[in-house]
């Protein structure tokens, strides 16, 4: 009987130290360690591998232009008067690109003649700089012109007029020097594809930006 007693009382205290022991597990799981510190830091981003990269832009006196020029053009007449403006549109891969439209008009004996011209230039960038004040002149591109001529005829009172319409392909060659931020001059030759209408010129001219 006694050897019962005490080997019930073995297992009622192991029994309550395994509570004990399970009772307190969680609450000691629970609360981290002192001086621990559970605020999570997510690292610092990667370097950013892109690079900044900056660009002149074109102020207003290189983007706008007009010319006042005199050629001695190819064919009948003897001089040619022209009026143009420029307007700069973009750069695009090794070429900047312009928009010039331009007025020309000329007369001999009882003929009359004046034209209305459209150009889209290339010109290449490697061509010049911005901050050059002597720049060649290096163009090409399509033309598209209208020319208007009209005649007196001997003996009446009256006029005959005619019109014709072109598409050509252009190259200018020449220079222009700055003479300020606004003003400059220019020398400058057509060369046109196909020939079967003269329209090629030299040409001197006056630009204001």
């Amino acid at each position: 009987m006694r050897q019962a007693l005490e080997g019930l009382a073995w297992m009622l205290a192991i029994s309550a130290s395994v509570a004990m022991y399970l009772g307190h597990a969680p609450d000691a799981q629970a609360q981290p360690p002192a001086g621990s510190d559970t605020t999570y830091t997510p690292p610092p981003p990667p370097p950013s591998s892109s690079r900044v990269t900056s660009r002149m832009q074109r102020t207003g006196e290189e983007r706008d232009r007009v010319e006042l020029g005199a050629a001695v053009p190819r064919g009948d007449f003897d001089f040619l008067g022209t009026f143009g403006y420029r307007r700069f549109v973009r750069e695009g891969g090794p070429f900047e690109q312009s928009v010039f439209l331009e007025v020309g008009g000329t007369g001999k004996d009882h003929l009359i003649e004046g034209s209305l011209s459209l150009y889209y230039f290339f010109r290449p960038l490697r061509s010049y700089k911005q901050e050059w004040k002597l720049r060649p002149i290096v163009e090409i591109g399509p033309g598209a012109h209208v020319v208007v001529q009209s005649a007196e005829i001997e003996g009446f009172d009256d006029s005959a007029f005619h019109s014709q319409g072109y598409l050509k392909t252009h190259l200018y060659f020449g220079f222009e020097l700055l003479l300020s931020e606004k003003f400059g001059i220019l020398a400058r030759g057509r060369a046109s594809v196909p020939e079967h209408k003269p329209l090629d010129y030299a040409q001197a001219a006056i630009f204001l930006r």
